[in-house]
This record gives structure tokens, C-alpha cells and sequence, in this order.
């Protein structure tokens, strides 16, 4: 059986923060063709602890990559596909503060096993929000369930968030690596549309829970202003790629900075 690769991106936490660090190490333990995989995109501060962790205590366990800071999303994912030097595998991407289900996991590998499709993935939520897969990209100025898949079954052309994606290594052999011109925001948008112009965006969702958990965002202005500049950026760059989704994209970014001017105007006029 090929080998599943599972990856997480972990950036300015340790190795024993990650959310679903113990159900990954139970995979690992329990099969001997899944891998664990950690890009470290963290600073210095977290590295050196974790470089030894690795070395250490989960010496037999984990692929330690550091990545000499935060290299952003694509770059890290490009760079843990390239030190996999198998010709045939399967990666499935986290980030490290999602918690997978046991069944999720398991269910991923029977779906590689099966080979029914070469994309696999599941029905991750925040809370009671589903957030992918969804439908379509359409213009919204709320939330609406309607757009979303919310049972496990084959489907076409949908698109994933980057949590608990599993791909095979041949599908990058026809669309190509990440673009490495997005950091952090749309590399999943642009993955799936780079499937869709290929003809090839055909995933299936198996069951099991998968929870993002957005706790770590902070309030903090200045931090806010950072995470709206590069959204901003990246979502511009995506639509220079594709030149697709004009309406959904401009409306994220414009609803994005307009978010910020109001934290702006709060924080000027003392209101909380």
C-alpha cells in the first residue's frame, strides 16, 4: 500500500501543542505506512525545543522539517513534497491546531486503500459551521449552510479547504505544485480551481469529525491589520491567476477591510 504522509504546519507553538498530535502518533504506531510529517514555520524561539523533541522523544515517530521561519502555507506544503522522495504517496495536509476524529483518519485510509478517487477529504466545521466542501464560490455577505455539502459521498468539482485534504502525489503531476505566490490565504481556492481547469476535481468526503479551531485568532489590532494585509494580498493575487470568482473574491476583501476601518474607528472613538 502506498504511503500516507499525514503534514502539519506548525507555526510558533510547540510539537506537543498540536491539537491532533496523539491521534497522529497512534496512526503512525498502529500502520507502518503512515508518516508524520512537521514543517516548522515557527521562529527561533519554538524551534530549537522542538528540533530536540524530535530527536528525542519522538526520534522514531516524526519528520521534523524547520523551515527557518514563516515561509507561508505554500511554500511549506511545496517544500514537504519535495523531501518525500517516493514517486508514488499520499499527503494528507494540517495545520496544528485542527482536531481530526479517529474515525476520519481511519476512514482516509480506507479510501486509499479503496482508490476510488485521487482526493480525499471530509466535512470540516467550526462549531455548528460547516465550512467545506463547498458547492460554489458565490458572493455572500453572510453565512448560509445551503452552500455546502453536509453528507460524505463522491462529488465534482467542489471545493476543499486545505484541513484534512488527502491527495495523491500524481495529481500534482498534472497541475503543478502550489503557487507560491499566495502566502497563507486561497491556496486551497486555487488548488481547487487548478482541478477544475484540469478536469480531475473529483473528491470524496468520508465521514468523520473534523473541527477547525479558530481560537488563536487574536483581537489585537496591529495583528489584525497584518492578517488583513496579506488576506488581502493573497486574494488579489489568487484572481490574477485565474481571473475567475471577481465578484466573490472583491467582496471577501472589500467586507475584510471594511471590518478593520470599523475596529479602526472604535478604537479611535474609545468604544469597545
Amino acid at each position: 500500500m502506498d504511503n500516507l504522509y499525514i503534514v502539519c504546519v506548525l507555526y510558533n507553538s510547540g510539537i506537543e501543542e498540536i491539537a491532533s498530535l496523539e491521534t497522529f502518533l497512534s496512526f503512525v504506531r498502529k500502520y507502518d505506512h503512515i508518516r508524520l510529517m512537521i514543517m516548522d514555520n515557527s521562529s527561533e524561539k519554538y524551534t530549537a525545543a522542538n528540533r530536540e523533541l524530535c530527536e528525542t522523544v519522538y526520534k522514531d515517530c516524526i519528520i521534523y522539517a524547520d523551515n527557518g521561519g514563516n515561509i507561508g502555507i505554500s511554500k511549506a506544503y511545496n517544500r514537504a513534497l519535495e523531501l518525500i522522495k517516493e514517486d508514488v504517496y499520499y499527503v494528507m495536509w494540517s495545520d496544528d491546531d485542527t482536531v481530526f476524529s479517529e474515525e476520519y483518519i481511519e476512514n482516509v485510509i480506507n479510501a486509499v486503500k479503496e482508490g476510488k478517487t485521487d482526493i480525499i477529504s471530509g466535512i470540516v466545521k467550526a462549531g455548528e459551521k460547516v465550512l467545506s466542501p463547498a458547492k460554489k464560490l458565490a458572493p455572500r455577505r453572510h453565512y448560509s449552510i445551503k452552500l455546502y455539502h453536509q453528507e460524505p459521498g463522491i462529488y465534482i468539482n467542489v471545493y476543499c479547504i486545505n484541513t484534512g485534504l488527502t491527495v495523491k502525489s500524481t495529481v500534482y503531476g498534472v497541475i503543478g505544485r502550489y503557487d507560491e505566490r499566495l502566502f497563507l490565504d486561497a491556496v486551497d481556492h486555487l488548488f481547487s480551481d487548478k482541478l477544475i481547469a484540469h478536469g480531475i476535481n473529483r473528491i470524496e468526503i468520508v465521514p468523520g469529525e473534523i473541527t477547525q479551531n479558530f481560537s488563536a485568532e487574536t483581537n489585537d489590532l496591529d495583528s489584525r491589520k497584518v492578517r488583513t494585509k496579506i488576506f488581502t494580498r493573497d486574494w488579489i493575487s489568487w484572481w490574477k491567476a485565474v481571473h475567475k470568482h471577481g465578484a466573490f473574491i472583491f467582496l471577501a476583501v472589500f467586507l475584510t477591510n471594511g471590518s478593520l476601518i470599523k475596529r479602526k474607528l472604535k478604537k479611535r472613538l474609545g468604544i469597545s
